[in-house]
């Protein structure tokens, strides 16, 4: 079950079937659908099929054929069967935490049906698809791939606009052009080797992500008061342990602005030990934990609980979390 009806999704139905099935029909009837014909030619028998469609088909050598226009009942019989699995197993329409949910527990109740129920010849579903499969041919070593590349260019704002969707992306990455492979649930983003995925948004969505953006927050401390519970929950943990303190121990809004104030070091010691370990010594590497306890205690912060040995270059101990107190 996908929540677009597109292109992709169309052939990631195709990979996903193959991968169940253990094998490739060798051949396969469709109905003249846009995802697979480009146009028809000659005396309409004739069909140019999509780009996308013809490398799957090409890939996995299976014979794609077509119903005639016109002739319903070329596909009637499919269509009959599809209408009887939503009436059996989608009536009424399943409900669940998300669209993957969803499709376990109708292919459960499918295999179960096709497992036990009998046809008019006494055999079941299951029974002849076993004899259909030695027909099958093998699958190849690796599945097909059916994301979709696209260039793209970059804002100074460090996002970019693919199919009315907003993205963010690294700061870093600002005004340069980046390679988008944009699959059924996800965006791989390429750019000077670096690789990043981020979940696909619908027409018109937004997904922006403050941890995009570090090294402008750590200038403007009040950005960071208002965003802080969204950027804290992206960063993970133990940033959402500290969270959690500061919350419980100042409530949400003096929390946020004690956040705020050791922003700057904290998010430059968490750049720095992002970097490999022979770039760490250059720059504004010279932070430490000693470093940033001077800096807090400057401003009137006092920290108990440090862990040094686990908590250099702002690493936290999970069990040994910093207590903040304002003066």
């Amino acid at each position: 079950i996908y929540d677009r009806c597109d292109q992709l999704s169309f052939l990631d139905g195709h990979v996903r079937a193959f991968a169940y099935f253990d094998g490739i029909p060798q051949r396969m009837i469709y109905d003249n659908l846009t995802a697979a014909v480009k146009r028809r030619a000659g005396m309409l028998t004739e069909r140019k099929l999509t780009d996308a469609f013809s490398a799957l088909v090409s890939y996995y050598l299976f014979e794609a054929c077509f119903a005639r226009p016109g002739e319903g009942h070329d596909k009637g019989g499919v269509e009959s069967r599809g209408k009887g699995i939503r009436l059996q197993h989608m009536t009424p329409i399943p409900r669940g935490v998300d669209l993957g949910s969803i499709s376990s527990t109708v292919m459960a109740d499918i295999e179960k049906m096709a497992a036990i129920k009998p046809r008019r010849d006494g055999k079941t579903t299951e029974e002849l698809f076993v004899a259909d499969k030695q027909a099958m041919m093998p699958l190849p070593e690796v599945p097909y791939d059916v994301r979709k590349p696209r260039l793209i260019s970059i804002s100074r704002s460090c996002t970019t606009t693919i199919e009315g969707a907003l993205y963010s992306l690294p700061e870093r990455w600002a005004r340069l052009d980046a390679t988008a492979y944009i699959g059924v649930g996800n965006i791989r983003f390429v750019c000077r080797g670096e690789e990043i995925l981020r979940e696909r948004a619908m027409r018109n969505g937004r997904m922006v992500l403050y941890r995009d953006y570090l090294r402008e927050l750590s200038r403007k401390p009040q950005a960071v008061r208002q965003v802080a519970p969204e950027l804290v929950a992206e960063l993970g943990q133990p940033y959402g342990q500290l969270w959690a303190l500061l919350e419980r121990t100042h409530g949400a809004q003096k929390g946020a602005r004690v956040l705020a104030v050791c922003w700057a070091p904290f998010m430059t010691m968490a750049r720095m030990w992002s970097r490999k370990p022979c770039q760490r010594r250059s720059g504004r590497a010279g932070w430490t934990c000693s470093t940033y306890v001077h800096f807090c205690r400057k401003r009137h912060i006092s920290l108990n609980g440090w862990c040094r040995s686990n908590f250099d270059m702002c690493i936290l101990k999970p069990d040994v979390l910093p207590t903040m107190t304002i003066f």
